[in-house]
């Protein structure tokens, strides 16, 4: 009994170095370590990915992000009307290159595949584009390829970044604007740019 007493202590005082082990009596009256199993372990949980948006449905969310813009943009325009007075009125000699006729097609001839034309707005001077492209920084190639195309005072004065993707605003215009003219740009443009998530 004196043993297996010992061992039970000196077990208590090495703690990790017996502590996977019990004790039992031999049939002399010494102390048999006897091992213990560890507890079993629950398998890990994995957690379940939610599934990749069809092309179908990225459509559909494109139209109705424009459709929301469109409608943005138009109470936008009755609020500036409202405060500031009508907007900037069309040019009477304005070249039809720089009227949504000639640009809607030749955006399409331009943006490359990372690059995506959101909304062409023009229903008030000047026109103005919103285009999605994969990273920040894509302004100048957008830029050059408009230039290239004949639009070399196409311009962009305001963009927005996002986690996953950016948004730049082009505005169409041959000439300097107003403030006036400026102001309405930017103000349309946050009304186009999509909202961030909260």
């Amino acid at each position: 009994m004196r043993d297996a007493a010992i061992a039970c202590v000196l077990g208590a005082l090495l703690g990790g170095g017996l502590a996977a082990f019990g004790t039992r009596s031999s049939a002399d009256g010494g102390a048999v370590p006897v091992e213990r199993s560890a507890p079993a372990r629950e398998p890990a949980r994995t957690g379940v990915a939610a599934p990749c948006p069809t092309t179908v449905e990225l459509r559909d969310r494109l139209a109705s992000r424009r459709d929301e813009g469109r409608v943005a943009v138009q109470e936008l325009r009755a609020r500036l009307v409202e405060h500031a007075g009508e907007a900037p009125e069309w040019p009477e000699d304005l070249d039809p290159r720089w009227e949504e006729e000639a640009i809607d097609p030749a955006l399409d001839q331009v943006l490359t595949g990372d690059q995506e034309l959101v909304a062409l707005e023009c229903g008030t001077y000047p026109c103005i584009a919103l285009i999605r492209v994969d990273t920040y920084g894509e302004e100048a190639p957008v830029l050059e390829a408009l230039r290239a195309a004949g639009y070399e005072q196409a311009e962009i004065p305001a963009w927005s970044n996002y986690e996953d993707h950016a948004e730049l605003v082009v505005v169409f215009a041959p000439d300097r604007l107003s403030v006036q003219a400026h102001r309405s740009v930017l103000d349309r443009a946050n009304a186009l740019f999509t909202p961030y998530e909260r």
